[in-house]
């Protein structure tokens, strides 16, 4: 029996050493090539700005299709854009936000909707997030709540196997140039996909039900709470939405905006007010292309603003 407890023991203890040097010794060089690779200098330049400043929150919804040195000159302030990948969970990217932003700053919070209606997308739930905290944010480690733990656990296992499993899939992957760690202009927006030819898109089936989750409700307004208390405004915006997605779901996304109202953290201004034709967007229903970019940033000035 102790010969049995012992192997068993041993055999654990291999599995977790693996386990650890898989997210945390092996070099991850594809992913560090690729936007995620960008997030450490963006915190860095966030933080580095003078207060009062303007700061962008949300995935690439944010950081594609859109002119941070538009918005910085209609509201005269300094403007980041903090967007990287939708991925990360809207909760990893309002902790980011919070560790950089100062009192007299406000966050423009874009989230996606499907981080507003799902939990596990609230979260992040998935290996990009575990890879992303492995790789260049272990800061972000202190941020996990128990629910984050609970429901990263199997991707942190998943995500150590794939690197010594399918190494290839990690280092010999090239990641398109809008995709890249210097995909980034100096305001923190895409820029690299200027001047290339739209890709297009598949247009995603309806929504067969969406509403705001009742605990990502009660962590906004938690959030928003927080940021108050230090001096921070907190500024929900909606995300630039293709038109062929905003018509076929106008009903529910009228229904999230009203229970935003009623969480008490609306939007800044009607969604629609962002809903875009479907040959504005580069390559998916959230990316609109770099010449959208100042007719979205004029909204976005003229909504803080207000």
């Amino acid at each position: 029996m102790k010969k049995f407890i012992k192997a068993v023991f041993c055999f654990g203890a291999l599995m977790l050493a693996l386990t650890l040097a898989g997210l945390f010794a092996l070099p991850n060089a594809t992913l560090r090539a690729s936007m995620v690779g960008a997030l450490p200098g963006k915190l860095e330049r966030a933080k580095a700005l003078a207060s009062p400043k303007v700061l962008l929150v949300g995935g690439s919804n944010v950081s594609f299709g859109m002119d941070g040195a538009e918005v910085s000159r209609a509201l005269g302030q300094p403007v980041y854009n903090m967007g990287v990948y939708g991925s990360f969970g809207l909760k990893a990217m309002l902790d980011q936000a919070s560790r950089v932003a100062r009192p007299g700053d406000t966050l423009a919070v874009f989230p996606e909707y499907e981080q507003l209606t799902s939990r596990r997308n609230f979260l992040g739930v998935g290996e990009g997030h575990v890879a992303m905290l492995c790789e260049v944010d272990r800061h972000g480690f202190l941020d996990l709540s128990a629910e984050q733990w609970l429901a990263l656990a199997g991707d942190f296992l998943g995500y150590a196997h794939t690197k010594w499993t399918k190494p290839k899939v990690w280092w010999n992957r090239k990641a398109l140039p809008w995709c890249s760690a210097d995909a980034f202009n100096k305001h923190g927006d895409v820029a690299a996909h200027r001047g290339v030819a739209r890709k297009g898109f598949e247009t995603p089936p309806p929504w067969q039900e969406a509403a705001l989750d009742t605990r990502t409700a009660a962590d906004l307004r938690a959030f928003a709470g927080a940021m108050a208390a230090r001096g921070i405004r907190v500024v929900f915006m909606p995300p630039a939405c293709a038109a062929c997605v905003f018509d076929a779901n106008a009903v529910w996304i009228e229904g999230i905006a009203a229970a935003m109202r009623e969480n008490n953290t609306p939007f800044a201004a009607p969604c629609e007010r962002y809903r875009f034709d479907d040959e504005l967007f580069f390559d998916s229903t959230y990316h609109l292309s770099f010449d959208a970019g100042p007719a979205r940033a004029t909204r976005v000035a003229e909504d803080l603003g207000r």
